[in-house]
């Protein structure tokens, strides 16, 4: 079971950025956290899967060579083109996964508000995908979820990262970080970090 893909084209056909990605100071708080959590200064390759509107993926292209993302909206997609438009290291795909999946290996993959759209078994097959898509000799793996309840979400931010700590072993970096008091951003976000995850 997964959240219809078709749902997000509907959200950004109605409204540019609606969940604030942009604008939202508790949004680019997280992005900037995201960030500065990585590992390394520089990698090869990245895949950013539900890119959204661009605004982590202009970020991540200031330490990546090259950055594939993708999202299963039109909409969204255009905006994060434009974006990106200035940078020659950021292909954006519209496309959902993981019936789509990039072809290649990566040295970096960003697990950005994603994995709560699907129930535990299609994350798995989510997760598998990402195993092996991994650079030989240990790659990075990064997630970050918001802990709040939505009702487009199949299930909790921590569940997934109870998942993501099954299947990839315990993260090195473990952080919790509050949201703004009295907004929806109120639960707050985790972010774990995997480095030296081997390819399957």
């Amino acid at each position: 079971m997964r959240t219809e893909p078709e749902s997000f084209e509907a959200a950004y056909a109605s409204e540019t950025d609606p969940w604030a990605f942009a604008t939202s100071q508790y949004e680019l708080s997280k992005y900037a956290t995201t960030i500065s959590a990585l590992g390394s200064d520089h990698y090869r390759r990245c895949f950013e899967p539900g890119c959204s509107i661009g605004v982590l993926t202009e970020l991540l292209t200031q330490r990546v060579d090259e950055v594939i993302a993708c999202d299963a909206s039109a909409s969204a997609v255009r905006q994060a083109r434009d974006r990106t438009a200035q940078s020659a290291r950021a292909r954006i795909i519209n496309a959902t996964i993981p019936q789509w999946w990039p072809s290649g290996r990566f040295d970096l993959i960003v697990l950005s508000e994603l994995g709560y759209y699907w129930d535990r078994a299609g994350f798995d097959t989510v997760l598998d995908l990402c195993r092996h898509s991994l650079v030989d000799g240990g790659a990075e793996v990064i997630a970050v979820h918001w802990l709040g309840t939505s009702a487009d979400h199949v299930r909790s931010g921590a569940e997934v990262h109870e998942q993501l700590c099954d299947r990839l072993g315990p993260s090195d970096l473990h952080d919790r970080r509050p949201g703004e008091p009295g907004t929806p951003s109120e639960a707050g976000f985790l972010l774990d970090r995997w480095r030296g995850v081997a390819r399957d």
